[in-house]
């Protein structure tokens, strides 16, 4: 049973809900997962029309979880420059993933909508924000992809 999003069907409208309103439904990966199998599986369904995104509680997403105690930092530092580009990768593969669903997907941001979740937000079909909604893409040098590359020039 999925833990970090919430589906529901009224009539022909779907809900994916990003469940995780104590961390401000930060990404982490089990959520990932979660919303992937969502989406896939109401992409699939007939008796679906339309698949609406949103959060639980008063945001939409703060992005991606990278405290510590969930083991992104330590696991970002063991990883190569080819096998961090491999975990982006698959980031982004997910989100055109929401793209290519075979019927139209809307993002619902209210609260913040920050880094990963903007992401997102900009591969469904529509999206509604609130007037009072903060969205961003904050300047955070997570990775190790592109520095152990040499600079240009």
């Amino acid at each position: 049973m999925p833990e970090f999003v919430t589906t529901t069907v009224d009539g022909r409208i779907a809900q994916v809900i990003l469940d995780r309103p104590k961390k401000l439904n930060a990404l982490n990966d089990p959520m990932l997962v979660e919303f992937s199998e969502a989406l896939a599986t109401l992409g699939r369904d007939a008796s679906v029309s339309v698949i609406v995104v949103s959060g639980a509680g008063q945001n939409f997403s703060v992005g991606y979880d990278v405290e510590p105690s969930n083991g992104y930092s330590e696991a970002a530092a063991g990883l190569s420059p080819y096998a961090d580009w491999e975990s982006l990768r698959r980031n982004i593969d997910r989100w055109l993933a929401v793209w290519d669903t075979p019927k139209p997907v809307i993002s619902a941001i209210e609260g913040y909508c920050m880094g990963g979740a903007t992401m997102l937000s900009v591969c469904t079909d529509i999206t509604v924000v609130s007037e009072t909604a903060v969205i961003g893409w904050p300047s955070i040098p997570l990775g190790e992809a592109f520095s152990a590359l040499p600079p240009p020039g």
